[in-house]
């Protein structure tokens, strides 16, 4: 940024005072209520029924990556990499 710019940002300028009318409402009916959320009483059902739970029967899973054995994984030189963005920046 140049010197004058950046000293007419520290300056700064006189702003106008602004008035807004918001007319706008929320979208609920008088009629609903909110009611008090008792999250301990709800956490002890979730533990008192997890225990019910029956155990699934073993199911062939075929969700595992493959991977080919021949696979290897190399260091990545990552300082290269953004040397060379920083010099194509320029």
């Amino acid at each position: 940024m140049s010197d004058q710019l950046f000293q007419e940002v520290q300056l700064g300028t006189a702003l106008k005072q602004t008035y807004t009318v918001d007319k706008s409402v929320p979208l609920i009916d008088s009629n609903i209520h909110i009611k008090k959320n008792d999250h301990c009483y709800l956490l002890h059902e979730i533990e008192a029924t997890y225990y019910k739970l029956n155990p699934v029967p073993q199911v062939n899973d075929k969700s595992a990556p493959l991977i080919e054995e021949d696979t290897r994984i190399q260091q990545h030189n990552r300082a290269a990499l953004f040397n060379d963005i920083k010099m194509k920046a320029n």
